[in-house]
């Protein structure tokens, strides 16, 4: 971009000859280098390397871009890992005090990078300039005078707010967005991240069935306790369905502290218990899927040797590759937008639903056994469906 002819016309710059790559080039006056560009990642190698020099006047500057990776947003471990390299590594590079740092990025929690530096974790002057992407009056009101009368004044929701960037981002768009996942919005669209408690999980946001569509596929979702005391989690399976108008429902489900060989049997009654199908409403079960690790690989393994009288239970592992928090933050805007469904009425569903809303990103809740199968049905039906299973009922 910067040999290019049209950014030459605006700035006509030279780049030395001995290094033209993207990561480092150096820009040549009267026949010497007069500065350059060092670009890595934040957790690239940056000793060694200075931004400025030690004299008056603009000299340069350190511009980080996202310091923060939206899949590590969601890990304690990954925010304090990013602001450890600001503060520890990115401040010492300034050639001077007068050296200045900019950081771009959008919002991913109360305590990113952002909220390090408005802590004042990140001592130094800092200017703090948010563009959240609804707006109102108020916000316009505090911009510089230029600046206002340039603003796109769009229609506007019950709020009197509209869309920073109409041509863009339309209101209804934006409204959208908001509706489905409002903890991502607030953050991401809005920079003003939520603080992460329970709550993640909205009971009011799951569709409720009285009377079921017909159901192109169904699966097992299990997931088992380490152990069976009084404060482990319970060990879990679940039965989920998609249904033709493309939402996943929550068919029945068991729960209970077993040991083998119980648990094995459990497992194998529960799918026994939904072998038998009308083609006309409903599917066969097509897999019994468990999370392989622990005491659910010695079941996986259990299950796929067979035994007498127990049939043919297709039966694979689950690699979850990631924490729970982040699992569930990747799956929760399905659920915000009504696209998992469960029972109105069945002797379980109180007991689940307070689960789901008792999650929270400290940990402090009691259990989430019944959540782990959930996403991984959510993963498995809706974020990254496999087949399109209307073609074989």
């Amino acid at each position: 971009i910067v040999q290019s002819d049209e950014y030459r016309a605006l700035w006509p710059l030279e780049i030395a000859d001995d290094a033209k790559s993207k990561k480092r080039w150096n820009v040549v006056v009267d026949g010497k280098k007069a500065g350059g560009v060092y670009a890595v990642s934040l957790g690239g190698q940056v000793t060694g390397f200075r931004a400025g020099h030690m004299a008056p006047g603009w000299q340069g500057a350190i511009i980080i871009d996202d310091p923060l990776k939206v899949e590590d947003a969601y890990s304690k471990t990954g925010r304090s890992k990013a602001n450890r390299k600001l503060v520890s590594t990115v401040k010492s590079r300034k050639a001077s005090p007068d050296t200045p740092i900019i950081v771009i990025m959008q919002r991913l929690a109360q305590d990113d990078p952002t909220g390090l530096i408005q802590s004042g974790g990140f001592p130094g002057a800092w200017e703090c300039i948010e563009i959240p992407a609804l707006i109102d009056d108020a916000y316009v009101s505090g911009l510089p005078e230029q600046v206002q009368g340039q603003v796109v004044r769009d229609v506007q929701d019950q709020d009197g707010r509209y869309s920073y960037w109409p041509y863009k981002e339309p209101l209804a768009e934006l409204l959208a967005l908001e509706a489905t996942d409002r903890y991502v919005f607030s953050g991401q669209y809005q920079q003003r991240p939520s603080p992460l408690g329970g709550g993640i999980i909205k009971g009011d946001q799951f569709g409720r069935y009285t009377v079921l569509p017909r159901i192109l596929s169904r699966n097992v979702y299990g997931d088992t306790a380490q152990k069976t005391a009084e404060r482990n989690d319970y060990s879990v399976f679940q039965l989920w369905g998609l249904g033709e108008d493309k939402r996943i429902y929550l068919l029945d489900m068991i729960r209970g502290k077993w040991e083998a060989p119980e648990l094995k049997r459990r497992a194998i009654d529960f799918w026994n218990a939904h072998r038998a199908y009308d083609h006309k409403v409903s599917a066969p079960i097509r897999q019994m899927k468990i999370e392989d690790k622990s005491s659910g690989t010695g079941l996986i393994q259990d299950i796929a040797r067979g035994g007498a009288g127990q049939g043919r239970i297709p039966v694979t592992g689950i690699a979850r590759v990631t924490d729970k928090l982040t699992r569930v933050m990747d799956v929760v805007s399905y659920i915000d937008a009504g696209w998992v469904v469960i029972p109105e009425q069945a002797g379980w569903v109180k007991d689940f639903v307070a689960e789901c809303e008792a999650f929270s990103a400290d940990g402090t809740h009691a259990h989430d056994d019944q959540i782990d199968p959930m996403v991984d049905a959510i993963n498995d039906l809706l974020a990254h469906p496999a087949s399109d299973w209307s073609r074989w009922v």
